[in-house]
C-alpha cells in the first residue's frame, strides 16, 4: 500500500468496494501497530511482574530449604535409632563376652 496520506476527497473519486476495502487495510495497519505495541509493552518487565517473579522464587527456594531440612531431620532420626541400637548390641556382646571369659576361668580352676 501506498504510504501517501489519503484525503477524503480523493475518496470520492474511487468506487465503493475499493474505499472499503482501503478502510480494511488501514484498520489492519492500525491494529497490527496496537498489537505490536502491546506486545513491547507485555515484554517489559514491570516492578509488579518483577515483584511476581521474585516473590515465585523465593517460594521455590523456601520450599527446596522446608524439604531439605525435613531429609535432614528423618536421616537424623533414623541415625539415632541405628546408633541406640548399635549400642545395645555392643552392651549386649560386651556382657557375652564377659561371661565367656568368666567361664573360661572357672574351668581352669
Amino acid at each position: 500500500m501506498n504510504d501517501a496520506v489519503i484525503s477524503s476527497s480523493s475518496l470520492e473519486e474511487v468506487p465503493a468496494d475499493a474505499k472499503s476495502a482501503i478502510y480494511k487495510e488501514k484498520q489492519d495497519e492500525h491494529l497490527q501497530a496496537a498489537i505490536e505495541a502491546k506486545s513491547m509493552v507485555a515484554n517489559e518487565p514491570t516492578d509488579e511482574k518483577l515483584q511476581s517473579h521474585a516473590n515465585s522464587n523465593l517460594l521455590r527456594e523456601t520450599k527446596l530449604l522446608r524439604d531439605t531440612l525435613d531429609l535432614l531431620w528423618h536421616q537424623t532420626a533414623e541415625q539415632r535409632n541405628l546408633c541406640q541400637e548399635l549400642e545395645r548390641e555392643n552392651e549386649y556382646l560386651q556382657e557375652y563376652i564377659g561371661n565367656l571369659m568368666t567361664s573360661s576361668n572357672v574351668l581352669e580352676k
